[in-house]
């Protein structure tokens, strides 16, 4: 650059900075165990010496490299030769790839690489619990983890004075791979838990709670607008409801009070949100779904919805001082009735007892034990024993010590396993557990050495398992066994629907059927994925669809696509996901379903040859694990290009 009193000049050479021959190893993004992939070592005498030239291949950890790993050929001067190298997975891991090239003029070329062996099956978790009696021993075998990859499995065995595990239900939570605005605050709550548990569940997943936390503050802002408004997955995406708005800022009101960095004006704007939500009129709520059709479909259920909102954003206010007296207590005085959640009625009963108002606040929880178990029809969040969770949690914040004896009895009668639980069942019950679990601790004993504690938890892998191990209740009281058993299968599960229907199948671009077992490289393929509803209600799903190692993801289908006019008009209507994602080894969706079938399609490239599993497309219920679907897993076979 050159400049002076009347002008400015630049100017540029390019330069190149290059090896004289190339040689380089093209591979898969990923493997699955079993898999055997065709490499491409690839050589190209650039400005290199003509000659003769050596080249090998080796592999260590996760996979291994067939005969062909060592190459001798002959280049000139500007030519290219590529040469098949055969790699074959082994178990789940990571797979460390070294390719050495010498030849002629004293050249020299090294170079590492790593691959993934990723199974191809989705994590399973199997959950038994058990009640412990003084002086009662368990004994885990050396074969309790068989069925399960060596690298992915593990078991956990949790002793707690609470019915249910509260480590398991934090774990469970923290291993949770999708992010809308509600569940990325269920996940963090419970790293902001300060009475019973603090201290208890240490951090799931073993890292870092703090930025764990930061990271889901920092995601629930960016889908903040000026009004306090937080959308389901974006900013603006009119698919968050009033309610998870005063539950995401319940989240952000918690974080900021543990020292989490929350900027001041987004806590203004939050509560300014807060304002409009807890007048309870639908108009003043701007950038939420309270248009749906959905909500038509029962009489009265918009302004209820509306309601419930309210009752959350006025306890919300009461805990920062802010609360509107004169409406909390014309909702108890005139509208109690009309809130048929207990959850509800329970954050009225809170946010009175915050303001001092005793008498109003044992109406509203008495009120809310009266409707435990309601059902709501159009409410995905709610559940009874969310609400359960939820109404003891507030009990034992506004001091009403017997109403949280009783309902903690009930909890221990209607927790499943974390797997069959939503997030917000997990989240509400750490909240009790918190309020629940007491100053007085347990003892068991292990290998001879007894160790005590608020809960307690021992860790396996399966080399820990050579010997198997035994565990003694110590303690003066029964406590609770929790066994949790994870990790991926090493054979595929049977194909399974509940809840929800789910098939996969294979097209060519004109609409014929592909063979999987009959593909060429650089072909192209359509994944239709076809969802059925079993009952007629909405339902939130998540769409996982694993890749087999020889494809990648090209584009996701649009509905143009396959109208009259589009190129696939030969695939049927497409619907449209809230969000679609095309990662490296998988296709994600989340779609609301109601009553009529959805599809949804991606196209894929036939990229490496050889041979792969193909793994089993699932889906579930975001919110009501129990809706899942998943469908059988095949071969896939790719032919080499010529």
């Amino acid at each position: 650059v050159v400049w002076s009193n009347t002008g400015v000049g630049q100017a540029a050479q390019g330069m190149k900075v290059r090896s004289p021959v190339t040689a380089d190893l093209i591979l898969p993004r990923f493997l699955a165990p079993g898999d055997e992939a065709i490499a491409t070592a690839s050589f190209d005498n650039v400005e290199g010496a003509e000659g003769a030239y050596q080249s090998n291949v080796s592999a260590s950890g996760a996979a291994s490299v067939g005969a062909n790993g060592s190459t001798s050929l002959s280049l000139n001067k500007n030519q290219r030769r590529d040469v098949a190298v055969t790699l074959v997975a082994a178990d789940v891991g990571i797979a460390n790839l070294a390719m050495k090239t010498t030849g002629a003029g004293a050249f020299l070329a090294e170079r590492t690489q790593q691959i993934e062996v990723r199974s191809p099956f989705v994590p399973t978790r199997f959950v038994e619990r058990a009640l412990m009696r003084p002086g009662e021993t368990f004994s885990v075998g050396a074969n309790a983890l068989s069925g399960l990859s060596v690298q992915t499995a593990r078991m956990d065995v949790n002793f707690s004075p609470l019915p249910f595990d509260a480590h398991a239900l934090s774990k469970s939570l923290a291993a949770y791979p999708y992010g809308c605005t509600e569940q990325l605050a269920s996940q963090a709550i419970p790293q902001l838990l300060n009475r019973g548990l603090k201290g208890v569940l240490g951090v799931p997943g073993g890292t870092n709670g703090g930025d764990t936390v930061q990271e889901a503050v920092s995601t629930i802002l960016n889908r903040q607008d000026g009004t306090g408004s937080i959308g389901l997955w974006r900013i603006g995406d009119m698919g968050s409801s009033p309610w998870l708005a005063a539950y995401a800022t319940d989240f952000l009101l918690r974080a900021k009070d543990a020292g989490v960095v929350v900027p001041d004006a987004a806590v203004e704007v939050a509560m300014l949100g807060l304002g409009n939500i807890a007048s309870g009129e639908t108009w003043r709520l701007y950038g939420y779904d309270i248009d749906s059709p959905w909500l038509e479909q029962f009489k009265g259920e918009r302004e209820r919805s509306a309601k419930r909102a309210a009752a959350y954003a006025l306890y919300l206010l009461a805990r920062q001082g802010e609360a509107d007296v004169s409406r909390l207590r014309y909702m108890h005085d005139r509208e109690l009735d009309e809130l048929k959640d207990p959850l509800s009625r329970a954050h009225l009963g809170a946010g009175l007892a915050l303001l001092g108002d005793v008498s109003r606040a044992n109406s509203a929880f008495k009120s809310a034990e009266q409707v435990l178990g309601y059902q709501s029809p159009v409410d995905y969040y709610q559940s009874p024993l969310r609400d359960l969770a939820g109404v003891t949690a507030l009990a034992a914040e506004a001091g009403l010590n017997d109403v949280v004896e009783r309902l903690g009895r009930r909890l221990g009668d209607e927790v499943r396993e974390p797997e069959a639980l939503t997030t917000q069942e997990k989240a509400f019950l750490l909240l009790a557990a918190d309020a629940l679990i007491g100053d007085d601790g347990i003892t068991v004993e292990t290998q001879g050495s007894p160790t005590s504690g608020k809960t307690l938890t021992y860790g396996f892998a399966v080399g820990d398992l050579t010997k198997g191990g035994s565990f003694t209740n110590m303690s003066p009281k029964a406590v609770w066994r929790t066994v949790v058993k994870s990790g991926t299968p090493t054979v595929a599960p049977p194909a399974a629907s509940d809840g929800v229907g789910l098939t996969k199948s294979y097209f060519r671009l004109d609409g014929r059927p592909a063979d999987l077992s009959a593909v060429k490289q650089g072909e192209q393929f359509v994944v239709k994925l076809t969802l059925t509803p079993r009952a007629r209600r909405l339902k939130p799903l998540i769409v996982s669809d694993l890749l087999p190692a020889g494809f990648e993801i090209e584009g996701v289908l649009r509905p143009e696509d396959a109208d009259d006019t589009g190129a696939m008009r030969w695939f049927g209507q497409v619907a449209v996901p809230k969000v679609a994602q095309t990662q490296d080894d998988r296709f994600v969706a989340a779609i609301d379903l109601w009553s009529e079938t959805a599809q949804i399609g991606y196209l894929v490239r036939a990229v490496t040859p050889g041979r792969f599993t193909v793994p089993a497309a699932h889906v579930e219920d975001m919110y009501d694990p129990t809706t899942v679907a998943r469908t059988t897993g095949s071969v896939l076979v790719i032919a080499p290009r010529g």
